[in-house]
């Protein structure tokens, strides 16, 4: 280290300064990079940063970093695969700077802790502490675990995250992690330790079966001197907020498809039953439902006419039939307004009684308006316990798509039955002009009978 600022030959993690070029240069090393990552009698000084890769996955992640401190966004990668000066892997933490020369984008620093032996006994308490430090700077989690899976270290972030199950350290990560007795089966960690390549999963949290946030787990083998894995730096990030984002624009591509396929399929049939069986499957669906049912109004009441899954209809008969003001989806079509219930074993306005027998938990009842008349109701519901109202939206572009369709296929069904009456009177009236006729023809008949009898 000739030219740099000398605090940097003391520094106690190795330090590179590299040309800010897409195949950079090592410029500069302090003593500890060059003990650490040196090639025999060839100086570190002058050879390419690529080369120090251990394979293409270690490349990548040297020039994710090199992207990453050009672009000035916060530049830490906690684990970097780099070729040692033994030719034996190293695993370091790497973070880093570009440097800037009068106001000009200049070469770039990179500083790298190595964390290979972390697993071992051969950290100094102070080179221990420097780690630790580092450990912690991280803002995602990082988890040493042994060969046998126990739980080594953890840093401030894997702290706070599994606050509620410290202490953490000396049990097993299935354990602390996924509140499970046995390895998970998705485990990258495993493949990691077979392999010695590193393996990256997304896992449900705190639980597969209760998931309230999702993360994003990295998996990087460790190994000691002779080259056999003896544990696994597990790299940690929350990825929640990205993949509620993307469920919310899955759940709108959904939204968008049913209302396109309710829409095609209405639009090649004014069938009414057709219309009910289309319009409960992608209701139902689309929101993940258990039951969809299908009424229209008639003579004061409402008529179930379709329901999904399919064959369910026969075996909910019980509902087939329900007066204006009875229970919720009577209240929706007199109301002519939605009505929503999460729990309809306590809902007062659940007076039929059927859902609960049924095992309903939740209801979603939607009028189905047209030109300010309600013609029917269509029902969403859940076995277990949901607000349907985060959904009110798609519900209610839904069903006035769905009683648009639904006034076509009456007002066809009318002129059906009018035509059809229509055609029943010509039918009796050409009936009656005909009897009517033989009669004249019998008279007449009769009348010249008479007239040659004279």
């Amino acid at each position: 280290m000739t030219q740099r600022e000398p605090q940097y030959g003391s520094y106690p993690d190795a330090v590179l300064f590299v040309s800010n070029y897409e195949d950079p240069v090592i410029l500069e090393a302090n003593e500890l990079a060059c003990g650490l990552l040196g090639r025999g009698d060839s100086p570190l000084e002058g050879s390419r940063l690529l080369d120090l890769a251990c394979d293409e996955s270690a490349r990548r992640d040297l020039v994710s970093l090199l992207e990453c401190l050009r672009s000035g966004e916060d530049c830490v990668r906690p684990l970097v695969s780099l070729a040692g000066r033994s030719g034996v892997p190293i695993t370091a933490i790497a973070s880093g700077l570009r440097l800037s020369t009068n106001g000009h984008e200049g070469d770039l620093m990179l500083s790298l802790s190595d964390v290979t032996h972390l697993v071992g006994s051969s950290v100094s308490d102070g080179r221990a502490r420097s780690l630790e430090n580092v450990f912690d700077a991280i803002q995602d989690g990082i988890s040493v675990l042994d060969d046998e899976l126990n739980i080594v270290r953890v840093n401030h972030w894997m702290k706070r995250m599994y606050e509620s199950d410290r202490p953490i350290e000396g049990r097993k990560c299935f354990e602390v992690y996924q509140r499970r007795k046995s390895p998970c089966p998705w485990c990258p960690t495993l493949g990691a330790m077979k392999t010695g390549e590193r393996r990256s999963t997304v896992v449900p949290y705190p639980t597969e079966q209760e998931p309230t946030g999702w993360i994003e787990l990295s998996a990087f083998p460790l190994a000691d001197s002779s080259g056999r894995r003896v544990g696994v730096i597990e790299y940690v990030k929350d990825i929640t907020p990205q993949r509620l984002a993307e469920n919310e624009l899955r759940s709108r591509l959904d939204e968008l498809q049913s209302l396109e396929r309710i829409g095609r399929e209405t639009a090649s049939s004014l069938s009414l039953d057709r219309i009910g069986r289309v319009a409960t499957e992608e209701a139902a669906r689309a929101t993940s439902s258990d039951l969809a049912m299908f009424f229209v109004l008639h003579e004061g009441g409402l008529v179930l006419r379709a329901a999904w899954p399919e064959g369910s209809l026969s075996q909910i008969q019980g509902v087939g039939h329900l007066r204006e003001g009875e229970c919720l989806c009577g209240l929706a079509a007199i109301g002519a307004e939605p009505v929503y219930s999460m729990d309809m074993t306590s809902d007062s306005r659940a007076t039929s009684g059927l859902c609960g027998e049924m095992g309903i938990a939740s209801v979603a009842a939607l009028p189905l308006i047209s030109e300010g008349e309600v013609l029917g109701v269509l029902a969403v519901c859940q076995w277990s316990r949901r607000d349907y109202t985060e959904v009110s939206a798609f519900l209610e572009t839904l069903a006035m798509q769905v009683a648009l369709a639904l006034r076509n296929s009456l007002l066809y069904e009318n002129l059906r039955g009018r035509a059809a009456d229509l055609s029943e009177r010509v039918a009796e009236r050409t009936e009656e002009l005909e009897r009517r006729t033989k009669e004249l023809e019998e008279a007449n008949r009769e009348l010249e009978a008479f007239s040659y009898s004279v």
